[in-house]
């Protein structure tokens, strides 16, 4: 009878042990599954990846109908000397720009961006008048693309020497003029710096 007795109150024991764990378990939260990241198509505008070399995606992006207004400077350097003795009308010269061009804090035109300019005018400096150059702006390399610009001209004269006896030249009169004024040529180097302004705004290509 004690026999019967004990296994009772141990079968007891053990359902109420079970019952208390079952309760235990049903009060811990279940896990949350994992969720698949988004594809490329539901990516948004803000969440794209920097870029390995540090710049920012956005930086190198140009808003639309983004213009260099009218009056920007453009300071270039001749890669050839420009010479009013030799230099003809229409020629064109290359150039590098010295400053970059800057448009709401996002640079353009790097420093030593290509540049196209023309000769406007030229003549050779003839005994009393000097020569002259006047040179204009053709296109630039703008954000990597080639852009045709329209600028002021920079118009550049020779000084005249300072008077020089010369051999006596008899003119038709019979009078001998002994001293003359000899005019001197113009020269444009690469150590002489220009400086253009656009006189028309350029919008950006695409």
């Amino acid at each position: 009878m004690k026999a019967w007795t004990v296994i009772g109150f141990a079968a007891l024991a053990l359902g109420l042990a079970m019952t208390v764990e079952c309760g235990r378990q049903a009060t811990v939260p279940v896990a949350a599954s994992e969720v698949a990241p988004p594809s490329d198509s539901e990516h948004l505008p803000f969440d794209r990846q920097a870029r390995a070399d540090g710049i920012s995606p956005s930086s190198t992006v140009i808003p639309p109908g983004v213009r260099i207004p009218a009056g920007t400077p453009i300071s270039i350097r001749v890669q050839s000397a420009i010479a009013s003795a030799s230099a003809q009308s229409g020629d064109t010269f290359q150039a590098l720009l010295v400053d970059p061009i800057v448009v709401n804090g996002q640079t353009l035109a790097e420093r030593g961006a290509s540049v196209i300019g023309r000769v406007m005018e030229a003549k050779a400096g003839h005994l009393a008048t000097p020569g002259y150059l006047r040179l204009a702006l053709n296109s630039i390399a703008i954000n990597g693309k080639t852009s045709a610009v329209q600028t002021s001209s920079n118009f550049l004269k020779g000084t005249s020497a300072a008077p020089r006896k010369l051999a006596a030249k008899r003119s038709p009169e019979g009078t001998v003029n002994e001293n003359q004024v000899l005019a001197e040529d113009v020269t444009v180097g690469p150590d002489r710096r220009l400086t253009f302004r656009l006189t028309e705004a350029l919008p950006l290509r695409d």
